[in-house]
């Protein structure tokens, strides 16, 4: 095996266990035209960071800074202890521009990760993070531009899933996979969008058929459910059988 060859894969197998974010550093932010600031929040940190342009910078216990050699997009691989992203609708939430790769960084909350994050159109990441132990995805994507595909996460621990996607003008896929069983505040869900139709019948469908807690509220905002047949029915279960209250467009 050439030493090329080699170089690569160990790059890649570094690659696919780190979180990879990209930035745009001279986008609108609290921090300069050539600096990032990496949000984070309470909690037990231990971090190490490289960056596109050559940086190493280890051994981070907070929120950290990076200075780049000029204004530009740049890539940021975070690995070690690492357990939540906290944009929270401020600091530097518009120069994030992708997310490149989750990693096996075990999450301990997902609550206003990406809020605010309007910048956020890519998320091309095609392994799944690491949800197992997280309680919260509240706010997670809320007011985001991005189609993040969801679809097989595992949020079976989840208890609060408030405005996660409200505002996600961009986002449009099924739910029809993920474990609700344990949530007790849906609200606002995904307010002030629309799912097509397919997603939100095979949302409705999967849901009712679970044993969801009873009397929720929620929002699928103006999303549409085909009448006359399963959907319609699975809706009619939630609302009549476990007393949940749901705001959508309406049939069709």
């Amino acid at each position: 095996m050439s030493i090329r060859r080699l170089f690569l894969q160990q790059a890649q197998a570094v690659a696919n266990t780190d979180f990879i974010i990209e930035v745009k550093t001279d986008n609108a932010g609290t921090s300069l035209d050539t600096q990032f600031t990496i949000p984070t929040t309470t909690g037990t940190y231990l971090y190490d960071v490289t960056t596109s342009d050559g940086q190493s910078i280890n051994g981070n216990t907070g929120n950290l800074t990076i200075t780049f050699p000029s204004a530009g997009t740049y890539d940021i691989n975070i690995s070690g202890l690492f357990p939540q992203i906290y944009f929270n609708n401020g600091g530097d939430k518009l120069k994030l521009i992708g997310i490149k790769n989750w990693g096996n960084n075990p999450w301990a909350s997902m609550s206003r990760a990406f809020y605010g994050c309007r910048s956020l159109v890519s998320v091309s990441a095609t392994d799944i993070p690491d949800l197992s132990s997280v309680p919260s995805v509240s706010f997670i994507f809320r007011d985001i531009l991005a189609n993040p595909d969801i679809t097989n996460w595992d949020v079976s621990s989840v208890t609060n899933f408030r405005d996660a996607f409200n505002n996600a003008d961009g986002f449009d896929r099924s739910f029809a996979n993920w474990d609700i069983n344990q949530g007790t505040n849906f609200t606002f869900f995904c307010a002030s969008m629309a799912l097509s139709t397919a997603n939100y019948d095979a949302t409705l469908i999967s849901w009712a058929a679970q044993a969801p807690n009873p009397n929720e509220a929620t929002s699928f905002g103006s999303s549409k459910y085909t009448l006359g047949g399963a959907a319609e029915a699975a809706k009619n279960t939630l609302i009549n059988t476990y007393g949940w209250t749901i705001i959508d467009g309406g049939g069709i």
